[in-house]
């Protein structure tokens, strides 16, 4: 007999379980997982129920029931090792939504990541047959009753165009070089750019932007070189400016615009300035490449503004903890315009 935790309406744990597919009176919850994997060529993996289960041969994606003490990511890939005998690797994945049907909570993943049909282990009273599919193949399926009925949001899926992008920002520049934008790279900064180009193995790129400093470009042209693709310099993903000069204590005056977004000095920007530009010009290669993978080599007060922007908690001591990261490279994914994941690479 299997458990499975019971959620309250906020989706927290009320410390009870229940009996997996037991059911649930007014008020308690479970959480339900469906796992879509798709490959490069925009199929999708899906699999035939066994003959002894409910809407018996019918294809479905992976999915099941989160166990007791199961968060939703270590529910998806159980379900997925358990169904199918993949071992999916959790960075080529996101949950993208949500739903909430009566008595539980459903988390719909999507995965991107290669699989070979002849590495599937089919779980003896669960699935009996894979496929990949092209997404006209699914809707044929759902309109000839093939296709399990209850995947009501497949047009959503379907329309869906996750766009990726990777902000570099630059390795260790020379700081004895007190002009702004032709600072080089040290000695060190250039072999770390250069180590970029293995980080990035396998990870289809589209294209790639930087800002215009020196330090910027330089972290990103083994990358350029490696993949023979053009850099595309936008002024706009330059450093913020501080001010007319070199600022000493660069700590105090970071602690203050941190506090005051509002806050610079004469000619220079504030965060909020910076800010503003970021997300202008993020927005239009967003647009630009909707669907698609994109570099951009950045810089400390620029990756701050714009994490910042999608995150309020972003503040002066994350900005601390960014500043020795050099190089940093930070995965943001986004569904349209809106942010559905950011991590540190």
């Amino acid at each position: 007999m299997e458990l499975c935790d019971v959620y309250d309406k906020d989706r927290k744990k009320t410390g009870r379980t229940c009996e997996r597919g037991f059911p649930l009176p007014e008020g308690d919850y479970s959480l339900i997982v469906h796992i879509w994997i798709q490959n490069d060529a925009g199929e999708y993996l899906i699999s035939k129920r066994t003959p002894n289960k409910s809407w018996p041969l019918l294809w479905e994606c992976t999915g099941g029931a989160a166990i007791a003490g199961d968060d939703s990511l270590s529910a998806a890939l159980r379900e997925t090792r358990e169904e199918l005998g993949i071992e999916l690797d959790p960075l080529n994945g996101r949950m993208i939504r949500t739903l909430t049907d009566p008595n539980c909570f459903v988390d719909i993943w999507l995965f991107h990541q290669e699989v070979d049909l002849n590495d599937i282990v089919f779980q003896e009273s669960e699935t009996c047959d894979a496929m990949w599919a092209k997404v006209d193949d699914i809707r044929q399926m759902h309109r000839d009753g093939s296709f399990v009925p209850v995947f009501k949001y497949l047009e959503w899926l379907f329309a869906l165009k996750e766009t990726t992008v990777y902000f570099v920002r630059h390795a260790e520049s020379d700081i004895t070089v007190r002009q702004d934008d032709i600072r080089p790279l040290t000695e060190k900064g250039m072999a770390d750019a250069q180590a970029l180009v293995a980080k990035f193995e396998g990870i289809h790129l589209d294209a790639i932007y930087s800002s215009p400093y020196l330090r910027a470009e330089q972290t990103v042209l083994p990358l350029a070189k490696a993949r023979r693709m053009p850099i595309y310099e936008q002024w706009v993903f330059r450093e913020r400016k501080v001010g007319a000069g070199w600022i000493e204590d660069y700590d105090a005056f970071a602690r203050q615009q941190w506090a005051d977004h509002e806050y610079k000095l004469d000619e220079g920007e504030s965060i909020a300035e910076v800010q503003r530009r970021n997300m202008a010009a993020l927005d239009g290669l967003l647009k630009r490449y909707a669907g698609k993978s994109i570099v951009i080599g950045t810089h400390g007060g620029c990756l701050g503004a714009i994490r910042n922007h999608y995150d309020a908690a972003f503040g002066y001591q994350q900005f601390l903890e960014l500043l020795p990261k050099m190089p940093c490279v930070v995965r943001m994914v986004f569904l349209g315009e809106r942010c559905v994941e950011v991590l540190e690479l």
